[in-house]
């Protein structure tokens, strides 16, 4: 595993050095497709976002057009993504509505069951945190919401039962998970169980933080569409969506193992170099440094 560091420098072995060069898609990673649910590429540049996830593109397991998701408001899409052409930056009142009321629950699995879900984020610097929710009602509200705090670099999982209240939930967090507005790949999983969450920030795995949890036992918690960008339904509007950039969001319906959120991370990583002219990786196997050129694409010997 390459081990991106600080200051544009890396360390890996020769062989990892080498195979540096074009960054890999999600359909194109050796990470199995099993259990893919939705897989959104931010390549549509207006209208709705189109789930990859269809078994016309290799995901047997894919809900296809019946989660495109819809758009509201006019999000930034641009051209500087980590994979492919496009991302997406939120703007305030601006959010994609993935359809999933109780007449379409096939995502319920992500407040009951196992689930994953992984992205590349650029934070914002500043407004509110929500990436994925589908809180809904006011006061106690039921459903979960995963967000990043634009000031703190804080990520927080919160999910919670349709009579609402602590500690009748679970939220769990890491503080300071992301402090710059540089490309992050963020991977988050759960069983369905209280203390079961697991986060990974660049393919290395991090601590959640239990803020209160118990048995997950009761009222369903998932009743209304996804938002993206945002809270949930009942959460919409200006002052209410993040201003987070996204790019390569995919949702499992099962829990990704530790060694597949790291080989996500260094195969969808590896334009790093490309992007960074000046990057030095260090040869843990044979004590050489070389720098990234990318005008000439090439790596010096120092």
């Amino acid at each position: 595993m390459v081990d991106w560091l600080a200051g544009k420098r890396a360390k890996g072995t020769s062989s990892e050095r080498t195979g540096l060069g074009t960054p890999l898609a999600f359909t194109d990673t050796t990470v199995s497709k099993t259990g893919v649910k939705v897989y959104y590429n931010f390549e549509q540049t207006s209208g709705s976002l189109t789930n990859i996830a269809t078994t016309g593109n290799g995901f047997s397991d894919g809900l296809g057009s019946s989660l495109d998701a819809t758009v509201t408001g006019s999000p930034t899409r641009t051209t500087t993504g980590k994979l492919g052409s496009y991302a997406t930056t939120g703007v305030n009142g601006a959010y994609f509505t993935l359809p999933n009321t109780s007449g379409n629950s096939s995502l319920a699995f992500l407040s009951n069951s196992s689930f994953s879900l992984s992205f590349w984020i650029k934070k914002a610097s500043s407004g509110v945190g929500g990436i994925i929710g589908s809180a809904s009602g006011s006061g106690g509200w039921s459903g979960y919401t995963l967000s990043i705090d634009p000031s703190s670099g804080n990520i927080s999982y919160f999910r919670r039962a349709s009579n609402g209240g602590a500690p009748y939930g679970e939220q769990v967090s890491y503080s300071g998970a992301i402090t710059d507005t540089d490309w992050h790949h963020v991977v988050v999983t759960g069983t369905g169980s209280s203390g079961n969450a697991k986060l990974y920030i660049d393919g290395s795995e991090k601590t959640f933080s239990i803020n209160y949890g118990d048995s997950m036992s009761g009222s369903a918690y998932h009743q209304s569409n996804l938002t993206l960008f945002g809270y949930g339904s009942s959460f919409v509007g200006t002052n209410s969506e993040s201003e987070h950039t996204l790019d390569e969001f995919v949702i499992f319906n099962r829990t990704l193992s530790s060694a597949e959120a790291s080989t996500l991370y260094d195969e969808q990583a590896l334009g790093v170099p490309n992007t960074q002219d000046g990057t030095i990786f260090e040869e843990t196997d044979t004590n050489k440094a070389y720098i990234w050129s990318s005008s000439s694409q090439t790596w010096t010997q120092l």
